[in-house]
């Protein structure tokens, strides 16, 4: 997958990702990948027929690799560690397997969708530079 990453802002105690569409968000407040904990947020589908940026992390198995093409032509080498599904209200349980290592790259994105609207999870991939 090839995608723009894009900066998401924390306002009003929340960060607002509907708008993102097919890109990446780098959470507000967290560091530049390879430069400390980066986390990025991305939706796994954008309708009922379109798939999204993070439609197949679950897939993401310890051992499998990522790269991030920075501003200025470095390609950065990550490799996954963790691919967790944690409750979507848990906030704390996502905290800490975030604030887990130093220097990440941390995968977020919603899963398993609710019929009553929202979702029940959220999968969480994170991965050390290589």
């Amino acid at each position: 997958m090839y995608t723009d990453v894009v900066q998401v802002p924390f306002a009003d105690d929340e960060y607002s990702v509907q708008w993102l569409g097919e890109s990446v968000g780098l959470l507000q407040g967290s560091a530049r990948p390879g430069e400390g904990v980066s986390i990025l947020t991305g939706h796994n589908h954008l309708s009922g027929t379109e798939a999204g940026p993070f439609a197949l992390i679950s897939q993401l198995e310890p051992g499998t690799k990522m790269f991030v093409l920075k501003g200025n032509a470095e390609i950065i080498s990550f490799a996954v560690i963790r691919n967790e599904l944690v409750a979507a209200e848990d906030i704390s349980a996502l905290e800490t397997i975030v604030n887990q290592f130093e220097n990440t790259l941390t995968l977020i994105t919603c899963e398993n969708e609710r019929v009553s609207g929202g979702y029940s999870n959220r999968r969480v991939v994170i991965a050390i530079p290589d």
